[in-house]
């Protein structure tokens, strides 16, 4: 009686264990579920408000004016209702941003010379056309007759002969020269009309400078273009050449312009 209660309880808890090890332990998901929705819909709403603020900084047309209209400095395009661009052509002299248009020349319709012996019509677009040879010469839009080119030649001509020919310059004009070792005698008018007589040496001379002398006054070294100055600039020197050649026997001289008063 004993073993067969004792084999009941070992089998009761057996049991009890069985079941205890069994059961699963469930995991409530719920808040977890509506935790994770609201992040998944927070960022698929994220997403969306992202896309709708691209689209509108991008601000891309969906439609457009059809027109023409410059899309560079010298092409000018068809511009489709989808904001496509057609059709385009070449402006030869560019295009114009404040028309769309190609800029064109025009020019003043009449009659002109097209040579000096062509008589023609232009047109606004610059053409030539009804071309006309003149025999005596094309003038002024007409073609001359004898007379009148003779006439026209004639007043060229005495319009040349009227004009005086420009001055030659020379860069010598006025120049005396004067040689080492020399003198150069000259006179200016003193006080009360009294002639004053003085002397001209170079006193010293090397490439490119030299020192005048005028009686017992010296100049600083000069240049070529340079003014040496004597008697408080009653006379002066301008220098316009200095020839030195450094062998014995070479030139060496200066070339000069002398004025007094």
């Amino acid at each position: 009686m004993r073993a067969v209660s004792f084999l009941f309880i070992f089998f009761l808890f057996i049991v009890v264990i069985g079941c205890t090890v069994a059961t699963p332990v469930v995991e409530d998901k719920s808040n977890l579920s509506l935790s994770e929705n609201q992040t998944s819909s927070g960022e698929n709403a994220t997403t969306a408000s992202d896309n709708n603020s691209l689209g509108s900084n991008l601000n891309i047309p969906t439609s457009c004016q059809e027109q023409w209209r410059c899309i560079s400095t010298s092409v000018l395009a068809h511009q489709e209702g989808n904001c496509t661009f057609k059709s385009k052509q070449t402006c030869p002299l560019g295009c114009n941003f404040e028309n769309n248009s190609c800029k064109t020349l025009e020019c003043k319709e009449g009659y002109g010379c097209r040579t000096p012996s062509t008589k023609a019509y232009q047109d606004k677009y610059c053409s030539w056309m009804l071309e006309e040879k003149c025999e005596f010469g094309c003038w002024k839009g007409a073609c001359l007759n004898s007379t009148e080119a003779q006439a026209l030649n004639t007043t060229d001509n005495a319009t040349k002969m009227a004009k005086p020919a420009p001055p030659v310059y020379d860069p010598y004009a006025g120049v005396q020269w004067i040689n080492v070792g020399d003198s150069v005698q000259f006179s200016t008018v003193g006080k009360n009309n009294t002639e004053l007589n003085h002397t001209l040496n170079i006193l010293a001379i090397e490439d490119g400078r030299t020192i005048l002398k005028v009686d017992t006054f010296h100049s600083d070294w000069v240049k070529e273009g340079d003014t040496a100055k004597f008697l408080g600039g009653t006379i002066s020197i301008d220098v316009a050449e200095i020839q030195f050649q450094s062998f014995e026997g070479g030139v060496r001289k200066v070339g000069y312009r002398l004025g007094t008063g």
